[in-house]
């Protein structure tokens, strides 16, 4: 069981940025307007730029709790356990996804915050599950992290949402600027 929690293999890797994208791109662009590429690119961008604070942070808080499963495995035995808990946002990233594009219902704040903390929990889990004798420790810093995170996403999303709209605006503004000064 050891060994499985610490194989981090790149499918579980690449299935937890995909969950990270799929939410940044369902919390940040609108579905009532066409998803163009550079609103696709600002959304998932925001979305992974949020999951990898959450994830240095979760890893980064657990690590002094966990300093001597460094010498019992390898330093990198606390990051890999807790990216394998992680794995777990893909299916509130899919539930998302649906409920946005097709059935129209804006879930993303409630579905993010519950993958937050269930993510946390299996986090905490899988570094416990490397110990004869698990910490609670482990426990109340996943239970922390992911409600300051949770709390974090409500206000963050709240403002970046924006973020796509300015971003294609200004850009669409230094477009008109540049085009009309060189045909003068």
């Amino acid at each position: 069981m050891k060994e499985n929690v610490l194989k981090f293999s790149r499918t579980k890797g690449l299935i937890k940025t995909l969950s990270f994208a799929i939410f940044g791109l369902v919390a940040f662009s609108k579905p009532a307007r066409e998803i163009d590429l550079l609103n696709l690119l600002l959304s998932i961008s925001m979305g992974l730029f949020f999951g990898g604070f959450y994830q240095l942070f979760l890893v980064g808080f657990m690590k002094p709790f966990n300093r001597d499963l460094k010498q019992k495995y390898d330093k990198k035995a606390v990051k890999k356990a807790a990216q394998s808990g992680l794995v777990y946002f893909f299916p509130f990233a899919v539930v998302s996804f649906i409920a946005r594009f097709f059935l129209g219902w804006s879930l993303v704040t409630p579905l993010f915050s519950s993958a937050l903390v269930v993510c946390a929990f299996a986090a905490a889990n899988s570094v416990n599950l490397l110990r004869e004798k698990p910490r609670v420790a482990n426990t109340v810093v996943a239970f922390i992290v992911s409600s300051v995170f949770a709390v974090l996403w409500i206000y963050y999303s709240a403002f970046a949402a924006r973020l796509p709209l300015y971003a294609e605006g200004g850009i669409k503004l230094l477009y008109v600027f540049l085009t009309n000064f060189f045909r003068t």
